[in-house]
């Protein structure tokens, strides 16, 4: 009788501790779908770390919503600003200008944003979801106009370019060299973006790795700019290079001074913890 109690006491207590653990599982699922769907168990996770997932969720659904949006308007306007500066056989030459124009300032602000999350510059005012939201959205936008940029000169008749000249670095018609920066930096802005989609697969280490290209690509898009660009004279395009020039130089020594006077924390607490 003896071992028949014992045996049947192991066997309730392993069954209680079946279903414990079960609830404990079912307790996290739970937890989890509510966090996603904006609520916080507080005794499980902190109200910042709550807010900044239910902050990037937030800029997520934003940013699928309005990137199309955005992408057509201004494609709307680079065809308004073609269609008034040029007609006929300039039209395609028009419209590449104007995209290869919008492309750079997408391409700075998508920097700019980088740097303003990697060294918490005017975290006071942003939050840092509401920042990578915003980096995650400039790049697809950047994209979007490389691609109108490249499609345009397609059709010019002047230059004729070809799809092997437009994508292939150094085989332009026209200022191959200077083109050819053009071609690597778009090259590695498609890269650094399409990270987004694979930091998980990749590691958060390597991703962090992969966007320090992100500045190589600013680089080689301002010389491409400065130097193929038929826009450069005009004063509000200098201004525009100049301009993302310095903050993004400002904002790098920021980041690297920084860095350097600040001790190093554990990776887990550089790492991001939201996924994108």
């Amino acid at each position: 009788n003896h071992r028949l109690n014992r045996g049947e006491h192991q066997r309730r207590r392993f069954s209680c501790g079946d279903i414990h653990a079960h609830h404990d599982s079912r307790l996290q699922i739970s937890q989890r779908h509510s966090i996603a769907n904006g609520h916080c168990h507080r005794s499980h996770c902190g109200k910042s770390h709550c807010n900044d997932r239910r902050a990037h969720i937030e800029g997520i659904v934003v940013m699928n919503r309005y990137t199309t949006i955005a992408a057509l308007v201004l494609s709307a306007a680079v065809s308004g600003l073609a269609l008034r500066l040029g007609s006929g056989t300039t039209l395609p030459w028009m419209v590449a200008r104007a995209s290869g124009l919008v492309s750079f300032a997408l391409l700075s602000g998508s920097v700019i944003f980088g740097l303003l999350m990697s060294t918490k510059a005017g975290s006071e005012l942003l939050s840092k979801p509401l920042v990578f939201t915003a980096h995650q959205f400039l790049s697809l936008l950047m994209l979007t106009f490389i691609g109108l940029h490249g499609g345009a000169l397609l059709f010019d008749g002047f230059f004729h370019f070809t799809p092997l000249s437009v994508i292939v670095p150094f085989t332009s018609p026209y200022a191959p060299f200077w083109v050819g920066l053009g071609v690597i930096s778009a090259w590695l802005s498609a890269i650094v973006t399409a990270s987004f989609w694979m930091r998980t697969r990749i590691g958060q280490k390597r991703w962090r790795q992969l966007h320090y290209a992100s500045f190589l690509a600013y680089v080689l898009g301002l010389g491409h700019g400065l130097t193929a660009g038929s826009d450069t004279g005009l004063p509000l395009v200098q201004f525009v290079y100049i301009g993302s020039a310095i903050t993004v130089a400002g904002l790098l020594t920021y980041r690297l001074t920084a860095k350097g006077k600040t001790p190093g924390r554990p990776a887990s607490n550089r790492a991001m913890p939201l996924a994108s």
